[in-house]
């Protein structure tokens, strides 16, 4: 498993309830990286980055120009993000 893949089935477990609190894994991250965070969300880098485009997940864009370029996503605003889908879907069900 790629680094990137245990830290997120780490952050999913705490998030899901397992007696590990997401945000102090999460604790002096600032941001995350597309892959952690699909990883994180289960889902593809490329449904992160179109959620991203689309204004549905908080993302700041990096690079630009002749580079290639690649998103960031506060952790704080994922943080953010998460809880509100978590109520959202608490209220549907």
């Amino acid at each position: 498993m790629k680094k990137a893949e245990a830290k997120a089935a780490r952050i999913r477990e705490a998030w899901r309830g397992n007696g590990v609190d997401a945000r102090q894994l999460l604790r002096g991250r600032l941001a995350l990286p597309v892959p952690e965070v699909a990883e994180l969300l289960g889902v593809s880098s490329a449904a992160v980055r179109l959620m991203i485009h689309r204004g549905d997940l908080p993302g700041r864009k990096v690079g630009g120009g002749t580079e290639r370029v690649t998103y960031i996503i506060p952790t704080g605003a994922l943080l953010t993000w998460l809880d509100g889908t978590a109520l959202v879907t608490e209220s549907v069900a």
